[in-house]
């Protein structure tokens, strides 16, 4: 921080100290990029507080979240039709149901697609990758909701007015797309997003 730099990366955010030097250089005006071991953007909140770090100083500090994992993409050379697929309901489960219902016809008109395997894919029916994407804008609504100490649930529901979508959500318009398909997506997903559909509160502080 004596060198004065514009911007500051850290591998990853894993214990208190850490955490607390990343929040003290952005307090002090330095952009700072990092990581931290959770299974969605929204759970970094929790997992700031519980790191021990202060509501109203991860609602000052954190300008931005997001998640990222990659999807095999379905190989042009090979790609044929197919029927529905029979896991679609667990990755619907896994989604908001504004965002299913945003998707039903789509859901029930399109033409679902998979890679039979050829030698252009070494026979594995995917070929490149794709990202799937959650991202967070810390605007007046989420703070507030930090600020609040709400439950994940509450903190989503304000981030959904900036347009915020689940890894699974742009999963499953990327595999209506036909760009990937609906077991690429669920191999993917985080565990959790796909059985904690009811969110745990953000911890409290006493």
């Amino acid at each position: 921080l004596r060198q004065d730099p514009d911007v500051i990366m850290i591998g990853e955010i894993r214990d208190p100290e850490t955490a607390r030097i990343a929040i003290q250089s952005s307090l002090t005006g330095h952009l700072v990029l990092s990581t931290l071991h959770t299974n969605s953007s929204l759970l970094a909140i929790p997992r700031l507080l519980d790191l021990g770090m202060e509501a109203f100083q991860i609602g000052a500090a954190v300008k931005a979240l997001a998640a990222q994992r990659l999807v095999r993409q379905i190989c042009k050379h090979c790609r044929e039709p197919t029927d529905r697929p029979e896991q679609l309901d667990i990755l619907l489960r896994a989604c908001d149901r504004r965002e299913t219902e945003r998707f039903s016809d789509a859901i029930e008109n399109t033409v679902w697609y998979q890679g039979t395997g050829c030698p252009a894919c070494a026979g594995t029916g995917y070929s490149g990758r794709k990202a799937l994407f959650e991202i967070v804008r810390i605007d007046n609504a989420v703070k507030t909701a930090i600020l609040e100490n709400a439950s994940t649930h509450m903190l989503e529901e304000a981030a959904r007015r900036q347009g915020y979508r689940r890894l699974a959500e742009d999963g499953l318009e990327k595999a209506i797309a036909g760009i990937t398909t609906v077991s690429e997506v669920l191999r993917v997903v985080s565990e959790d997003a796909l059985t904690d559909l009811e969110p745990e509160p953000v911890g409290s502080q006493s």
